[in-house]
């Protein structure tokens, strides 16, 4: 439990929806943060997908799928250090703009 994460390491996006993170130390949260600021540099200034584009691309990741159900398990070996582990579940509430109605996932990276 001396380990467990309570530091807060906030990241917000452009449309004003936060997000908080739980992080061990503050060194590590300042790493995060300069990790965070080095991919922005990198990132585009503006993408945006058109509805069909959007519905082609999550056609495509359906060929990609390995997995249904992931055990909520946490993967942790010994010899890793500490820190947060296991599978990050994710559902999606609503999506609009699309053509026709599918049955679609979605994947995180």
């Amino acid at each position: 439990l001396l380990m467990s994460p309570n530091m807060a390491f906030r990241v917000h996006n452009r449309h004003g929806k936060s997000y908080t993170f739980l992080i061990s130390s503050d060194y590590e949260r300042a790493e995060w943060r300069e990790i965070v600021r080095e991919q922005q540099k990198k990132c585009f200034k503006s993408f945006s997908l058109t509805s069909v584009e959007l519905q082609m691309l999550t056609n495509s990741c359906v060929k990609l799928q390995t997995v249904h159900h992931i055990p909520l398990t946490i993967n942790k070996e010994d010899d890793e250090p500490s820190g947060l582990y296991g599978f990050l579940n994710v559902i999606v509430h609503s999506a609009t703009g699309f053509k026709q109605s599918s049955s679609l996932y979605c994947t995180l990276e």
